[in-house]
């Protein structure tokens, strides 16, 4: 059967030998047929190109049970806190997520990273979805303080950063 015969990889999956024709077509499937679409062809520095194609095509390492459990608390967190606010704060210009709450356990993985990485200070910029839930689940500025400014309470306008 075709599936079975083998081919060069190229490069494929951070692979250089032969493939059977099913595992390349397993990689290529999971890259660039799944959830998530990059485009990534039109950068013109072959060696940046190369390096997102590698990391891509790289067949991804499965979450820890407690990494999973993890994320999902960082998810309802977020959740719970859009439903709240759009709840308690009906009409408030308030910035949500509006389905994005992945963008929670996405910006710990990243600090999480950074810090790992001897990086002691990071500054975040984007437009303003989400700001008040990044807040809260990611810097750490108290629930009060959000809520306050919603209610036009001015607690000092202190700076808050993340520890």
């Amino acid at each position: 059967m075709d599936l079975d015969r083998r081919f060069i990889a190229g490069g494929l999956g951070g692979q250089h030998g032969l493939l059977e024709l099913r595992e390349i077509l397993d990689t290529l499937q999971r890259t660039y047929c799944w959830h998530v679409g990059v485009e990534y062809m039109h950068i013109q520095d072959a060696e940046s190109r190369h390096w997102l194609q590698e990391r891509l095509e790289r067949r991804p390492i499965p979450f820890e049970r407690e990494e999973q459990l993890r994320i999902l608390r960082r998810l309802n967190d977020a959740e719970a806190f859009e439903t709240f606010l759009h709840t308690n704060y009906v009409g408030q210009k308030r910035f949500s997520l509006e389905g994005c709450e992945t963008l929670v356990p996405v910006l710990h993985a990243l600090l999480d990273e950074a810090a790992e990485h001897g990086v002691e200070e990071v500054v975040l910029a984007w437009p303003t979805a989400g700001v008040s839930n990044v807040l809260a689940h990611v810097v750490g500025k108290p629930y009060g303080e959000i809520f306050g400014e919603f209610e036009g309470v001015d607690p000092g306008r202190r700076t808050v950063r993340a520890t």
